[in-house]
């Protein structure tokens, strides 16, 4: 009855490949492109161990309800005293396999907002005076990372991103692609300046003045980044003294967790804050406001 305990077994091939996520939001300021890719493999740790609720002691009692009787020692990966048995059996060492599972827009805001106001005075006698009004300012375009959960669950790696703030935006079209480690909270801006190629030209009486009023819209889009965290493999055990005519055993993880009540899956959630410009004008007015133009600058 024990030939299940014996299987030598060889799952498939795991795709290495980094993690990636990119995003873009659409032209309506609400909603997202969310585009997710790639895992990350490697053998567990001992941080990954705790935060999987394993431990040496416990996979002992849960070999005992397993096997029918409690394994001498256990192990989820090499070294071992007898070699690297799980390489000369064929057990796949226990692994943990972390990687993105769901990208959602939580929470966005567009709100009209004054970048600044600049007069002009004609302070130059009887005549009127022609000015040209160009608004020149340097905004900032920012992604703030924060995690919220599961901060240590991929400590030591990298996730890649790919940041594009839309069509519409002020900045362009091109994207801002960095590195971060995991659980890094992170702040990232480009610095784009606006207005400098338009230029209005407006008359201006004797003593009056004229406002330059620069508005955009603000955007403010809130993306969360749902990972997942899983681990497999299988579990050597070993009795110093033959049990059913043998000493090395093979215990699937997962037969053992069920038996103890652990997490099959562990789950961190990373929040990405865009914060961008679209719509950007000068609202030019005189001071009685009898007249007032909006120019929209490229």
């Amino acid at each position: 009855m024990f030939w299940k305990y014996l299987v030598l077994t060889l799952l498939p091939t795991f795709a290495y490949s980094r993690i990636t996520v990119r995003i873009k939001p659409k032209s309506d300021g609400y909603s997202a492109f969310i585009d997710y890719t790639g895992k990350e493999v490697s053998v567990i740790s001992d941080k990954e161990m705790k935060i999987f609720g394993l431990s040496n002691e416990s996979l002992k009692n849960a070999s005992e309800v397993f096997m029918g009787k409690r394994c001498t020692n256990v192990y989820v990966k090499p070294p071992t005293p007898w070699g690297n048995v799980f390489e000369k059996y064929n057990w796949d060492v226990v692994k943990t396999t972390l990687q993105p599972l769901y990208g959602a827009v939580k929470r966005n805001s567009s709100d009209s907002v004054v970048l600044g106001v600049q007069e002009y005075v004609n302070n130059f006698g009887k005549n009127n005076m022609t000015q040209h009004v160009n608004v020149t300012l340097d905004i900032l375009e920012e992604i703030i990372h924060n995690w919220t959960k599961g901060e240590d669950l991929g400590l030591g790696r990298e996730i890649y991103y790919n940041i594009n703030f839309g069509d519409e935006s002020l900045g362009g079209t091109t994207s801002m692609i960095y590195s971060a480690p995991w659980g890094e909270s992170l702040f990232k801006s480009r610095l784009v300046t606006v207005g400098k190629n338009s230029t209005a030209i407006v008359t201006i009486p004797p003593g009056g003045k004229v406002l330059a009023t620069v508005t955009a819209i603000q955007h403010t889009m809130e993306i969360q980044i749902i990972y997942e965290s899983n681990i497999n493999g299988w579990v050597f055990c070993n009795y110093e003294n033959k049990f059913e005519g043998h000493h090395f055993y093979a215990m699937e993880l997962r037969e053992l967790q069920h038996i103890m009540h652990t997490p099959m899956s562990k789950f961190a959630s990373e929040t990405i804050t865009l914060k961008y410009y679209t719509d950007f004008k000068v609202e030019i007015s005189d001071d009685s406001n009898t007249q007032s133009h909006t120019f929209m600058y490229v």
